[in-house]
């Protein structure tokens, strides 16, 4: 038979005093079903001939409710439950159990009763956007609750309920990890909430637990996980295969939603940033850029930075003669010297001797500036960060300019040559690209060249 309110009313009236803490006594009855285990061991123990009435089993059992009494783990502030009540509840634990259906056939006590849909809803309690000399509004539920699907940390689907609030006074909406309202041109703008508990990677309903997101974020750091594969990963750990699986773009989603609220924080942008509301992740990338940096990554403290770590004066052929470099000898070994750093020279195996012959024309050593360029001035050797997949060009395209790139992931020009960007990159033709952010014009024979 089933256990009943009544069976739990008899337990709480027996073994706890009427003021304990109802956080308290509820953990002590969990703690005491997890102990069932060490109870069916205790029994067959107990079986055996001359065995003592208290097994190292029961005492461990003993131990543990006592533990459970007198913790300070929980995360409320109480006061422990008296000493007796642990040795009152071990010393009826047959009793206890029976009063809440375990019997001695059972392997585990019993199955946890299903979780309750969580309700995703937002922090707020009232308008943040309303003017400050206005009476702030409090918010009304705008829409009936919504079904969506939340992947949580321990990587298990759950039903939840969406609840958007409302502001009557401005037509602010609120969700659990953003804000919107309307703009001047009928539109609606969206702003972030910096802190959220979930966010919304999918349109289809689909959320997922931040801390979901902050694994991902460790798996780029550690392991240099992709989003697609970060996606494969969560897909080969779900338990059912019939929920719904992670896509790449949903992963991807999820990383942007979740470091650009880091990028945004650390530039201190985080109150003036807007974008259209309900964007797609490309926009949201997009103006995260805008936001924290000028020309798609370049930040304008880049090109003002200089020191001995990471930048040093350009040095040519000639300078490390003049420093006492001897032509012909080991210069690698020479150099790492004059520069004070370590050769990483391999040493010579025994096949080092069979090496294959240079082509004909083609120099000893690569052929570069022996010395400066008359009337110009020396250049640092300076840090680009690339995007690290590839490397296109380190400077403006133009040959007679040398200026840094406004865009050094997919940039050609500097800042100056900028408008040469909407011309046919094959020289000479001149003519207009075919389409915004083409390389060519519309002519075949160039299309066909960058394809």
């Amino acid at each position: 038979m089933a256990p009943t309110v009544v069976d739990l009313v008899w337990i709480l009236d027996t073994f706890f005093p009427p003021d304990a803490s109802l956080h308290r006594v509820v953990y002590v009855l969990f703690t005491l079903c997890s102990l069932w285990p060490l109870w069916r061991l205790h029994q067959w123990q107990y079986r055996d001939s001359r065995q003592r009435t208290l097994t190292a089993w029961s005492l461990q059992i003993r131990s543990f409710l006592q533990a459970a009494a007198e913790t300070d783990e929980l995360e409320v502030l109480d006061e422990a439950l008296p000493e007796e009540v642990a040795t009152d509840l071990h010393t009826d634990l047959e009793v206890l159990y029976e009063f809440l259906g375990i019997n001695p056939g059972m392997q585990v006590p019993f199955t946890s009763p299903p979780l309750p849909p969580l309700v995703l809803c937002t922090s707020r309690v009232e308008c943040m956007h309303c003017p400050p000399t206005e009476t702030r509004c409090s918010l009304r539920l705008h829409v009936e609750p919504a079904n969506v699907s939340v992947l949580m940390a321990d990587l298990r689907w759950r039903k939840a309920r969406l609840l958007i609030g409302h502001c009557v006074a401005c037509l602010a909406d609120y969700y659990p990890d953003r804000l919107t309202y309307p703009g001047l041109n009928a539109d609606r703008i969206q702003t972030l909430e910096y802190a959220p508990e979930y966010l919304c990677i999918s349109k289809c309903g689909l959320w997922v637990e931040r801390r979901v997101a902050l694994a991902q974020e460790c798996a780029l750091v550690q392991f240099h996980s992709g989003w697609s594969n970060f996606a494969d990963w969560i897909n080969d750990l779900l338990p059912d295969p019939g929920r719904p699986r992670m896509t790449n773009r949903q992963s991807q989603r999820m990383f942007l939603e979740h470091f650009s609220r880091h990028l945004l924080i650390a530039h201190g942008k985080q109150d003036a940033f807007t974008l259209p509301a309900n964007s797609s992740a490309a926009i949201l990338a997009e103006r995260v850029r805008e936001e924290i940096g000028i020309g798609g990554g370049v930040f304008p403290t880049a090109f003002e930075h200089g020191c001995t770590e990471c930048t040093h004066a350009k040095r040519y052929p000639v300078d490390f003669l003049r420093e006492g470099l001897v032509a012909g000898e080991n210069h690698v070994e020479q150099v790492a010297e004059l520069v004070g750093q370590e050769a990483n020279v391999e040493p010579a195996g025994p096949d080092a001797g069979l090496e294959v012959p240079l082509p004909a024309g083609l120099p000893a050593a690569p052929l570069g500036p022996q010395n400066p360029t008359p009337g110009s001035t020396r250049g640092f050797v300076r840090l680009a960060v690339m995007d690290g997949k590839t490397i296109t060009h380190r400077k403006c395209a133009l040959d007679d300019c040398r200026g840094p790139l406004t865009n050094y992931r997919d940039g050609r020009f500097c800042a100056d040559h900028a408008q040469w960007q909407t011309i046919c990159g094959i020289v000479p033709c001149g003519q207009d690209v075919h389409s915004p952010g083409a390389l060519t014009c519309a002519q075949e024979d160039h299309r066909a060249w960058y394809t």
